[in-house]
This record gives structure tokens, sequence and C-alpha cells, in this order.
């Protein structure tokens, strides 16, 4: 099962102290490799807190609401001594955490971009779930020679020789200069601002950037969006 960081990972209390642990490992290596390698170790890491703590969590939003409506019942008719009104409202604070995950990470498989809801409309985000997950397959091809494919051996065949074919051909245009290139360019930048664009990226300009970003941006091939960096940056 591909990667995918979930937002509400953010609120459990380890959440930093895994992305710190994860940070301290010690890759060789390009600067690129090593932020790769701290990433994937990550991933493991962030696997199993899900597993130990977000495991089922509809399940546990569902027991979560029945314990609070049986501390109301036991408030309501006066079982047990006065101190029970804690209980009620640890229950109230459990139900309300966990039913607020189930919604992010709800809201986040259906990539929609919600900030504020009346309501959980939890039937409306199950049924875009779904929806997408129909819409996301390939069912059929067809090939250079008009034939229709629907076979699935076929398909993965008919897909691998196209692409690596395209991703394989040698270049049309090779062993040009410098000089035989930008002649052909009619609008070239004066100096000054290419002297601007070649200057080094600083590491302010990467953080606004990250920043800029939507919250509940799609996350990018590596299963990491924009949130998991904004809420870890000073790690």
């Amino acid at each position: 099962i591909p990667f995918k960081f979930f937002e509400f990972w953010t609120e459990h209390p380890r959440f930093g102290e895994i992305v710190a642990q994860s940070w301290t490992v010690e890759v060789h290596g390009t600067p690129m490799f090593c932020l790769y390698r701290k990433l994937r170790f990550l991933k493991v890491q962030l696997r199993r807190l899900n597993r130990e703590e977000f495991s089922d969590l509809s399940e546990r939003v569902e027991r979560a609401r029945r314990d609070l409506l049986r501390a109301q019942d036991d408030l309501l008719s006066g079982v047990g001594d006065p101190g029970r009104g804690g209980l009620e409202g640890d229950a109230a604070v459990r139900f309300s955490t966990l039913a607020r995950m189930e919604e992010s990470m709800l809201r986040q498989k259906a990539r929609i971009r919600w900030l504020e809801l009346g309501d959980r409309n939890m039937a409306f985000f199950f049924s875009s779930v779904r929806s997408r997950q129909n819409r996301g397959g390939v069912r059929s091809l067809i090939s250079d020679d008009g034939r229709t494919i629907r076979c699935q051996q076929e398909l993965l065949a008919e897909a691998r020789g196209y692409f690596s074919s395209l991703l394989s051909a040698a270049p049309r245009v090779a062993g040009l200069r410098d000089d035989q290139v930008l002649p052909l360019i009619r609008q070239v930048i004066p100096q000054d601002q290419a002297s601007v664009l070649a200057v080094p990226v600083l590491i302010e300009e990467v953080r606004a950037a990250f920043f800029a970003l939507g919250r509940h941006k799609a996350s990018g091939p590596d299963g990491y969006n924009a949130e998991f960096f904004r809420s870890s940056w000073s790690v």
C-alpha cells in the first residue's frame, strides 16, 4: 500500500519526537540523498505509529461515542459517586478528538479542501472516497494497430512497451553548442536579471514557499504533503 501522510498524526504527542529521532539517523551522501533516506526511514516509524494508535479509527470513534453516552446516562441518572462528572468530561474530550481525526482522514482521502465544516457529513466523505477509487483504474487501451485491449496482462504489456519506447528514444537534436542555440532564441533576458536567477536559494525562501502552500494540498509522489513539512519545520 503506498504511503500517505495523514495530517491528524501531527496531533499525537509523540509525533515531534518520532520525526526528531528519524532525523538523527546518520546517512552519508549528497544532501538530497540524505533527505530521501531520512524520509524513507520516517515512513516506517509513522506506519508503526498509525498501526499502534490509529488502527480501526472508525471503530475507535464508535466505541468512544458509546462510552460518552454511557457516562452521560450515568451522570443524569445519579448512578455512582459525584465525581463521575469528570469521567463524562474525559469521555467527551476523547470522542471529540477521535471524531476530528476521522473527519481529517476522510477529508484528506477524498481530497476535498474544506477548512471548516458545519456538520460532519461522514456519509458524503465515504461516498466521495469510493467514487475516486472507482474512477482510478485503467480498464481498456487502444493499441497502435487500433485493437482494443481489456485483458489485464495485455494492458500491462502495452503500457510497458509504450513508455519504454517513449523514454528510450534517441534525441532528435544532439551535439549543438551554445553559440549555435543562442541565435535561435529571439528574446534574451538582460544580464542583471540573469544574475538574479543564478543567486543561490536561501533557506528562508524555501520556508516561505512551503508555508505558502495550502494546508490540505494533495501529497507528492513520496506521500508527504505540505502539512508535514510545515509541522516538522523546526526539526
